[in-house]
C-alpha cells in the first residue's frame, strides 16, 4: 500500500474503461492528487474533484516512465470499470464522473 502522503501533490490520473456497445473503450482523466484529512481526492481543476475510496487505494500504481504520455505526464494512476447509471451491477458504485466527449 503507498503511503498516502507521497501521492499529494503528484500528478494523478484516472484511467477508465468501459464497453459501450460490445466494444471496449478507455478514457484518462487527468489531475492532482490530494490528501486532505486522511482522503485521497483527485483534483480536476475547474471539474469536480473526485474521491478515491479507502477500498481503491491498493489499486493505484506508478505510471511507467515509458507510458506517461498516454496518461498524460501522470506519475500514478487508478483503473476503474465504468457503466452507466443504469446498468450498475453489484460491483460498480455510483462516482459521478462523466464520460469524455
Amino acid at each position: 500500500m503507498f503511503n498516502l502522503n507521497e501521492i499529494s501533490g503528484k500528478r494523478f490520473t484516472l484511467l477508465l474503461t468501459a464497453t459501450f456497445e460490445g466494444e471496449d473503450d478507455w478514457a484518462v482523466l487527468p489531475g492532482v492528487a490530494r490528501l486532505e484529512s486522511g482522503t485521497l481526492f483527485i483534483d480536476r481543476g475547474p471539474r469536480p474533484r473526485f474521491e478515491v475510496r479507502p477500498e481503491w487505494i491498493d489499486r493505484i500504481k506508478p505510471v511507467d516512465p515509458p507510458l506517461r504520455g498516454i496518461f498524460r505526464g501522470a506519475d500514478y494512476y487508478l483503473a476503474l470499470t465504468v457503466g452507466h447509471t443504469d446498468e450498475v451491477p453489484g460491483d460498480l458504485a455510483p462516482t459521478g464522473l462523466r464520460w469524455p466527449d
